[in-house]
């Protein structure tokens, strides 16, 4: 009877442990808005911001696209090159915007707002590095 007690006890701490281990990959998504560039040129145009944040991709290896002037599509790759995430960055001559679109392998549920903690890793990251896009040019 003894063995069929702590037989209990161990796989309900298993299963809590892995509840809890799985539970703590997701986190709320990150919401990137209208978040400033530094240092723009009095007389900037949009032309130079999208060659600024094209650039911030290349130097990054994330495939980006033009989709509209003001917006352009990444593509932000996992190391695994498995799990991805679709996000479109609007901007203009001041500031820009993140906003997720799709996602590969990240566990998004859009009813609690969650995902993988890596598409915020990324996404932070992207913010960054598009903030001082003009730094670098």
């Amino acid at each position: 009877m003894r063995s069929f007690k702590m037989n209990a006890v161990l796989i309900v701490l298993c299963a809590t442990g892995m509840f809890l281990f799985t539970g703590c990959r997701t986190k709320y998504m990150a919401k990137i808005q209208d978040t400033p560039f530094y240092s723009v040129p009095a007389d900037a145009q949009l032309s130079q911001t999208t060659e600024a944040i094209m650039e911030v991709g290349k130097r990054r290896n994330i495939p980006m696209t033009i989709v509209k002037p003001g917006e352009i599509e990444a593509i932000l790759i996992g190391r695994n090159q498995v799990s991805r995430a679709t996000v479109l960055i609007k901007y203009d001559v001041k500031r820009f915007s993140i906003i997720y679109k799709d996602s590969t392998e990240l566990m998004y549920n859009p009813k609690t707002n969650k995902i993988n903690h890596n598409y915020n890793n990324w996404v932070l990251r992207l913010e960054r590095d598009l903030s001082n896009a003009y730094l670098r040019k």
